[in-house]
């Protein structure tokens, strides 16, 4: 692993011990597997660039390599129409995946009362 490779993975590692969430909420949030995301943590492993993504939205931080965002819209941005077409479909791909793992919360709250 290169020096921004290392700093930008233990940047993510200090911000995932920060965030305040446990690791059962963050794997509920990125799909992140709790043992996974422990040995990453840890120093144990890395992980792909999808699950970094998935983070980064979870944890409402923005990652960057080589100087470029990883993510299309940065959330501070509120105009789209600052965005390139290619920005444009990361953004709506990103909140089709939040709109499902938000319905898939829905289901399973839903699915508890109903118990």
């Amino acid at each position: 692993m290169n020096e921004p490779q290392r700093k930008l993975t233990e940047q993510v590692r200090q911000a995932v011990r920060d965030c305040g969430l446990s690791r059962y909420a963050i794997w509920q949030l990125t799909g992140v597997d709790q043992a996974t995301l422990s040995r990453f943590v840890n120093g144990e492993r890395g992980l792909s660039m999808e699950a970094l993504d998935a983070l980064g939205d979870a944890l409402g931080i923005q990652i960057t390599a080589k100087g470029e965002s990883m993510k299309a819209y940065d959330r501070n941005t509120k105009d789209f129409r600052q965005l390139t077409l290619p920005q444009m479909r990361a953004s709506i791909a990103a909140m089709q995946r939040h709109l499902n793992d938000a319905k898939r919360v829905y289901a399973q709250k839903k699915q508890q009362q109903g118990k």
